[in-house]
């Protein structure tokens, strides 16, 4: 019987790693041989499915194969990539399969809804979407480390991942696992929403392409979500503005048979209010019109989230006085279109930083609102943020254009009906756009396979190719030497740095970007039990775009870290959801602090400039000849550096992949 193929593609290898970790336990993986080169990997496994080969393809858009644009092009809207895509190859082609994101950092408040798109965009083009994400942790004080408050998102941001699962068919499951920090409270109380064992059966189905038994885990998956919907709702303080515990079940129970604008509209008013600083750059018009929605809107199961609905009996009216605060000078077709039978939902978005730039995780707004009240509900969005005065110039004369080259308007000008704009960086008092006017949405229309990712190596090399080297070097090639403490490839998340002490591990979570230091957030972080060392990694694409004396920053970024209290601690080597937050047993050891940079070499002149740019005790130099093999230079540049070099090399392991490995002492 032939091997089955899938291709694994990440935002990075770490990831990629991530997912097969999942497969182990989800499909009963027996063993596994790994083999491949520096950018990618291939497995060839024995599992319940059977015997099959798996390749890893790190980076998206870096291969043969687009598979974002694919998913776009089956009607998925969005350019918006999750951590990554599975697909099954065949004869004809390759077919994702299903996609996950992985989220380890505080889901609350506008985070909440950053990874909206993603889910969004993968149901539009009918993948199976897992969210795969971290509850019961808690803000960090950034300068003492303690715990302050524990974080959660707004019951709406869950509840809107099963609303679209059932008005789409297409599975978009938020599963979830408790963060490392959780205490011993937080796990009693979110323990029955807890849905690992339920993703494994999820997954086993798709792999056995059994119809049934995916209905069937997504049924138990949807009810582990209801009931942290649930659960998060009853810690809220008051429900005179929030839904309570009874009113969510009642909601999802009731979808079966009507739309959700109309079962909020008809349900309990919520009082809806936009709040803004003091001092907020909101022009006098727009904070009139988020007054006159107060007066005919409410709130979307909550009053303080930045979307509200007009009821049909109230849309006319809203929108005579909205024409009003503008002089009757809004256009004709944006007030005929606005004006009928539907509710209004209302999206507010402010989606900008202090200097024009896009705040990111507003370009999952619109999504999140989307999966909420479905793709037949009517959407203004009024965009009320500082942008930079090109952005409006190429709103005006060229849209299209402004879509295609920015997420953020990507995402607004998609998914809304009509917009309206209204900055005080605005010359004009106001822009409007009406969807129909400009843009004919892609549907789900791609009827053939994905052309098969054949080649093996990136069309170019960049910082993912020197982050997967070092990860393979340091996982594999030094495992019983050494423990990776952090890989922070392109697309990771800084959720964590670990070292070991005796036979436990110690976490800390939460990292901040700075330490009260000033110092540099490394990439990687390696410590060498045997020796007391901590080797901090710096890793760009090429020698130009490393900092200067990077060295000492990395090592003291490190050295403040991990002087703190960690704030999890668990047996080495054991399951994702063994953390604990008791770190009683923790005693700092002695350590010794090392840097390292590591970069695509260009030139031989590159070694001796990046000793004297970094100033790191160790230099790693990657290089890729026409066929793709890697080779990996390891250089000292300190007396530190040169017994590390010498301890590495001692301990150098069997090497499975196709590169080479060079030691250089000073």
């Amino acid at each position: 019987m032939e091997k089955r193929v899938f291709h694994l593609y990440g935002d990075n290898m770490v990831e990629c790693e991530r997912i097969f970790d999942l497969l182990i336990s989800a499909i009963d993986v027996t063993s596994y041989n790994r083999y491949g080169n520096a950018s990618n990997i291939t497995l060839s496994c024995s599992s319940s499915i059977g015997e099959f080969n798996m390749i890893y393809f790190p980076g998206f858009g870096r291969w043969a194969s687009d598979v974002i644009k694919y998913i776009r092009d089956s009607g998925g809207v969005l350019r918006e990539a999750p951590d990554c895509i599975m697909t099954e190859v065949f004869h004809g082609g390759e077919k994702p399969i299903f996609a996950v994101e992985f989220c380890s950092a505080l889901d609350a408040g506008n985070q909440a809804w950053q990874r909206s798109g993603r889910a969004y965009s993968s149901a539009k083009s009918g993948l199976p979407y897992i969210f795969l994400t971290e509850i019961g942790g808690y803000e960090l004080n950034p300068k003492t480390r303690e715990k302050k408050v524990p974080r959660l998102p707004s019951p709406a941001i869950p509840f809107s991942y099963i609303s679209y699962s059932k008005l789409t068919s297409t599975p978009v499951l938020p599963v979830y696992i408790f963060s490392p920090g959780a205490d011993i409270d937080k796990k009693k109380k979110y323990m029955s929403s807890i849905g690992m064992g339920e993703l494994n059966s999820f997954i086993k189905a798709i792999f056995n392409n059994s119809k049934e038994g995916q209905i069937e885990s997504e049924l138990d998956i949807t009810n582990k979500c209801l009931s942290f919907v649930k659960s998060i709702s009853s810690d809220l303080k008051s429900h005179t503005k929030k839904y309570t515990p009874q009113e969510w079940g009642t909601l999802y129970d009731d979808m079966e048979n009507a739309q959700l604008l109309d079962l909020i509209v008809n349900n309990r008013r919520i009082d809806w209010k936009k709040k803004f600083a003091a001092k907020s750059n909101i022009t006098t018009s727009a904070k009139n019109i988020m007054k006159i929605a107060s007066c005919y809107g409410q709130g979307i199961s909550a009053g303080d989230l930045p979307i509200c609905v007009i009821p049909s009996t109230k849309v006319s009216k809203f929108i005579e006085d909205l024409n009003t605060e503008y002089e009757g000078n809004l256009p004709c077709e944006f007030i005929n279109g606005l004006t009928n039978d539907n509710h209004l939902a209302i999206c507010w978005i402010n989606g900008f930083k202090p200097k024009g730039d896009d705040s990111r995780p507003d370009r999952g707004l619109l999504p999140f609102l989307r999966m909420l009240v479905g793709d037949d509900a009517i959407v203004l969005t009024v965009v009320f943020g500082a942008a930079k005065e090109e952005t409006w110039k190429t709103f005006d004369s060229d849209i299209n254009k402004l879509i295609t080259r920015n997420g953020l308007w990507e995402a607004i000008l998609n998914l809304s009906n009509y917009t309206l704009i209204d900055s005080y960086t605005l010359e004009k008092s106001f822009l409007t756009a009406s969807r129909n006017s400009y843009l004919n949405v892609p549907s789900n229309n791609t009827k053939t396979l994905m052309e098969v990712n054949s080649n093996h190596f990136p069309i170019k090399y960049g910082e993912n190719d020197v982050d997967t080297l070092i990860h393979l070097y340091f996982k594999n090639l030094l495992s019983k030497s050494c423990f990776e403490g952090m890989c922070n490839p392109p697309g990771g998340d800084w959720s964590g740095v670990s070292i070991t002490v005796k036979d436990n591990e110690y976490r800390w979570l939460s990292l901040p970007r700075v330490s009260q230091s000033k110092a540099k957030r490394p990439d990687h972080v390696i410590q060498f039990p045997g020796t007391g060392i901590v080797l901090s990694v710096e890793s760009k694409d090429y020698l130009s775009n490393l900092e200067s004396n990077i060295g000492l920053d990395l090592n003291r970024y490190t050295k403040d870290l991990i002087g703190f209290e960690p704030n999890a601690s668990r047996p080495i080597n054991s399951r994702i959801d063994e953390w604990t937050d008791d770190i009683s047993s923790f005693n700092l050891p002695n350590l010794k602090y090392l840097s390292a940079a590591a970069y695509i070499e260009k030139s031989e002149r590159d070694l001796n400039n990046a000793k004297i740019k970094s100033g790191c005790d160790i230099i790693m130099g990657v290089r890729f000849d026409d066929k793709g093999k890697a080779k990996l230079t390891i250089s000292s540049n300190s007396l530190e550096g040169d017994n590390l070099v010498t301890y590495m090399k001692e301990n150098l392991e069997n090497n499975p992949f196709n590169f080479k490995v060079i030691f250089n002492n000073t």
